[in-house]
């Protein structure tokens, strides 16, 4: 068989074809210089998101992420920060963000920006083989399935606010019946980092447009079981399932509300009639995503303590999964119940390396045996060629 002949073979074809697109897919790196963004909040998130590739800080080039973090230690509170970042493409062109100064948090200069290393490809390992922590927590009281769920949303819900998307949380039970949640953190963020995020409470408030309307300390009450004072429900509707669940607002939130809505403008008529502004949780400075919600017209200018919040889900599960989210932001500031660090699990990173440093090893040198012995098996070219180009695909 030629090799003309051989490549026109529908399956080399197809074979070099999903070869090509994995490539594409995997985006390998040959130049890994820079930092990863890997999580951002205020006062950076107003000029960077999660996974751009930070190469200068105030002109000083990074190549790794201790590059960037020894030049941010050596900055002072107050001081001036310009980030050169490019996104992770092949041909990313270089930007500048706008200077922002650093500030204080915790008795130390705070940036905003998490970082690690740039990865040889779009590949992403678990902290097993890269490092990180893996950290359990448990309920100091009883609880229940639905409290543990709560409670893993408003966790969620925080760590998005700084950046951390994306961040595996699961809840476990053990042969005894007892619950744990079980969260993974990438090396770069520290383990003193994590405890004060699960630990310290967060400010949370609700806005229409730029004005508070209310703040965490003015909901007095979030309907949890549904009953005619204080709705808490999922029904079928005619596009699908409607939820609904309430709220106890105190005077002063509701008086704040009606001031600030009655001269908003108007769009649309009748039940489909929503002002021109929504309102917006917010955690710490940072609007939850997936927050923001119309106000009905009838509501303008009207002081109400028992607001009800709903909207729609094409399937019951998806509507009360929107229902548990927003019910969970409203009380992202805190968790509603203390959680004690059971277990913190710290994993080198330099181990994770090696492990799959010996991974690659083993992997090459069963490929080159393999080849070997089909070459000694067929002793001819032409047979032996084909599956070797297979094994090493």
């Amino acid at each position: 068989m030629k090799v003309t002949d051989f490549l026109k073979d529908w399956r080399i074809s197809l074979m070099i074809a999903l070869l090509i697109i994995s490539i594409i897919v995997i985006q390998p790196r040959f130049d890994t210089k820079g930092a990863l963004v890997t999580g951002v909040s205020l006062p950076a998130s107003t000029f960077l998101t999660k996974d751009l590739i930070i190469t200068k800080v105030n002109g000083f080039l990074i190549n790794d992420s201790n590059d960037f973090n020894s030049v941010i230690s050596q900055l002072s509170v107050n001081d001036s920060v310009e980030i050169t970042y490019k996104s992770k493409g092949l041909f990313a062109k270089e930007s500048t963000t706008y200077p922002f100064m650093l500030v204080l948090k915790d008795n130390q200069v705070y940036s905003g920006i998490s970082v690690s290393d740039v990865s040889f490809s779009n590949i992403e390992f678990g902290i097993d083989l890269v490092g990180g922590s893996k950290i359990t927590l448990s309920p100091a009281e009883v609880v229940t399935a639905e409290d543990l769920e709560n409670v893993k949303m408003i966790l969620e819900n925080r760590l998005n606010v700084y950046g951390f998307k994306e961040i595996p949380i699961n809840i476990l039970t053990d042969l005894t019946g007892n619950n744990y949640i079980k969260i993974e953190f990438p090396s770069s963020i520290s383990i003193s980092d994590v405890e004060k995020l699960l630990e310290s409470e967060g400010v949370f408030d609700a806005r229409v447009g730029n004005e508070t309307v209310f703040l965490r300390e003015d909901i007095t009450s979030i309907c949890i079981v549904n009953s005619d004072d204080c709705p808490s429900r999922v029904i079928a509707s005619q596009n699908g399932f409607q939820f609904t669940f309430g709220l106890q607002i105190s005077q002063e939130g509701a008086d704040k509300f009606a001031n600030v809505t009655k001269d908003l403008q108007r769009s649309g008529f009748g039940s489909n009639c929503y002002l021109n502004e929504t309102i917006s949780f917010y955690l710490d400075n940072e609007v939850l995503e997936g927050s923001s919600l119309n106000i009905g017209c009838t509501l303008a200018g009207t002081t109400i303590r028992n607001p009800v919040i709903s909207g729609y889900g094409k399937t019951r599960d998806e509507a009360i999964l929107r229902m548990k989210e927003l019910k969970s932001m409203i009380q992202s500031d805190k968790l509603p119940v203390k959680m004690n660090i059971e277990n913190i699990e710290v994993i080198s990173p330099k181990l994770g390396g090696a492990f799959l440093s010996n991974i690659v090893m083993v992997f090459v040198l069963a490929i080159i045996c393999v080849d070997i012995i089909i070459a000694i098996r067929y002793k001819n070219f032409k047979i032996a060629l084909p599956i070797v180009f297979v094994t090493l695909t």
